[in-house]
């Protein structure tokens, strides 16, 4: 399948997502010691299976750095029912410009939360799952790099910026590890499907839903 390239990540980016992952050690140590978890905060308790509801209901959006997420619960073929976290982010060219658009959004990877409120494993998902604009793993990976909220501009405090924190820092962590060999794995499937059904858009076929989901290790302060 055709890998769409994105400009590798700056060496601010770069440095920006291993302070993130660093950080999100300190984080995930202090969230374990008081029990806090993201489902907690967004959703007051379990969620309902229900694909269609999301926690926030628009999303936590930074319109600044295109940092976007959502949390909800449902039912995947080989997954089954998983309370998980979908990580976006909405960037520009001078080409989707000129399409007439301000920007596009890419999925990253979903992050399932287990009963703790510790993000337990991550998964990759087809395009018609999420309706993104569709890149390869490594350039998937570039564009996520840094990825975060701007709290500052956004006037985010408390128990807010802790969490935008959080999920920065999980992004930023895992990304080089497990969620780029997630992304990876479904590329390769991906591309092992279109040999096998030419004629199909495999893209776009419900048969096909969740590919490579992977445990996420406990985070250690080595990155």
């Amino acid at each position: 399948m055709p890998r769409n390239r994105t400009k590798a990540g700056s060496r601010s980016s770069v440095a920006t997502a291993r302070s993130l992952a660093i950080e999100f050690v300190e984080l995930e140590r202090e969230r374990r010691a008081s029990g806090r978890s993201l489902v907690e905060h967004l959703c007051g308790s379990q969620p309902a299976v229900d694909e269609t509801l999301h926690y926030p209901d628009n999303d936590c959006q930074d319109t600044g750095t295109g940092a976007q997420y959502f949390l909800h619960r449902h039912d995947s073929d080989g997954v089954g029912v998983t309370t998980h976290l979908h990580v976006f982010k909405r960037w520009s060219t001078p080409e989707i410009k000129n399409a007439g658009l301000d920007n596009t959004i890419t999925h990253l990877v979903a992050f399932e939360i287990d009963a703790t409120g510790a993000a337990s494993h991550c998964f990759s998902v087809n395009q018609w799952v999420v309706g993104d604009y569709w890149l390869g793993a490594a350039p998937t990976v570039a564009l996520f790099e840094g990825w975060q909220f701007d709290l500052q501009s956004n006037r985010v405090q408390g128990t807010w910026a802790f969490w935008h924190r959080w999920v920065a820092g999980l992004v930023a962590y895992y990304l080089h590890g497990p969620v780029i060999k997630s992304l990876q794995a479904r590329d390769e499937a991906l591309d092992g499907l279109i040999e096998q059904y030419p004629d199909r858009n495999v893209l776009q076929d419900r048969s096909f839903e969740v590919f490579g989901r992977l445990a996420l290790p406990v985070p250690k302060l080595v990155v």
